[in-house]
């Protein structure tokens, strides 16, 4: 019976001390692995856009060329992400392995400004664009692709 007595007074101690608020806590530990790698890369040097034809005359494409990043990882495999924008966010792309790319839009109606622009890809990297303005005009020959310049 004293043995009863006992566990009924540490019961009635333990709920008396619960009603008064305690402190909880827990804890859970997971762990992760994983290998993290990182990369740099310089956009391509010398952009150039050549219009077609007599002085850029009749010709509704341009020729876009350059030369890769300097600091591009000796024996790297490099891939270019060549992207031309129409105003209000249309754009199409293309993944070329060689240092140009001949642009040739559908569909050019006159005052038509294109963005190209030309990436350095590498594995799952991309580096930051360099652009290029393009414009439809209307010429004796009849409508024609021209290469403006970079952005302002």
């Amino acid at each position: 019976m004293a043995a009863a007595a006992c566990a009924a007074a540490a019961l009635t101690l333990t709920v008396g001390l619960g009603a008064s608020g305690t402190d909880a806590a827990w804890r859970a530990s997971e762990r992760a692995e994983a290998t993290f790698t990182a990369a740099s890369l310089n956009t391509v040097n010398d952009l150039e856009c050549k219009s077609g034809g007599l002085f850029g005359l009749g010709n509704r494409q341009v020729k876009l060329s350059w030369s890769p990043p300097d600091d591009a990882p000796a024996g790297a495999k490099l891939t270019y992400l060549v992207t031309w924008t129409r105003p209000g966010g249309e754009s199409r792309a293309a993944v070329v392995d060689s240092t140009e790319y001949t642009l040739s839009p559908e569909n050019i109606t006159l005052g038509l400004t294109l963005t190209a622009s030309v990436s350095v890809q590498l594995g799952p990297w991309t580096s930051a664009a360099v652009t290029e303005n393009l414009l439809a005009v209307n010429v004796l020959v009849g409508l024609v692709l021209t290469c403006m310049g970079p952005p302002a």
